[in-house]
């Protein structure tokens, strides 16, 4: 169309996608130590940015203090980190002497562990800081298929 219709002119509009503001990497291991919540997508950012070795699993084992998101500590575990696989034999609540749980995550995605039920991840272990070997557990929430954004608790290694 020329100059001689120009109130038929098409003018081309595009929509801005949505801004998320994301942590800078260096961030998350800050959240972490403050005791904020660290939005999954983030850790897993840090997560995939570590090299081979600060990522192998042998770093990850050992005991660890479970703490409940809010920050207030509400189990125990004892790891082992051989191969690519992360090895949990003992993990308890509070108080509680005896095991209450066991599981091996082998599958490795991003440098993060991921376990699965039939053929669908329903957990993943995300390393949100390397120099005090902590990670922290994304879920499945019932009656869904993702991860939730938010994590469900940390693991900070104690010995």
């Amino acid at each position: 169309m020329g100059s001689e219709y120009p109130h038929m002119q098409a003018t081309l509009v595009r929509s801005a996608a949505p801004v998320v503001a994301k942590a800078p990497v260096a961030d998350v291991v800050a959240q972490v130590r403050s005791g904020k919540k660290v939005h999954r997508h983030d850790a897993v950012e840090y997560c995939a940015k570590l090299t081979k070795d600060q990522a192998a699993a042998k770093r990850y084992g050992g005991c660890k203090i479970i703490r409940c998101a809010g920050g207030s500590p509400c189990g125990w575990a004892l790891g082992f980190g051989c191969g690519d696989c992360l090895w949990f034999p003992l993990v308890g609540v509070l108080c509680l002497p005896c095991p209450i749980l066991l599981f091996c995550a082998c599958e490795r995605e991003a440098n993060q562990w991921l376990l699965r039920d039939k053929g669908r991840v329903k957990s993943a272990f995300v390393i949100v800081d390397e120099e005090r070997a902590t990670l922290v557990n994304y879920s499945v929430p019932c009656c869904t298929e993702e991860l939730c954004d938010d994590p469900y608790f940390y693991c900070e290694k104690m010995c």
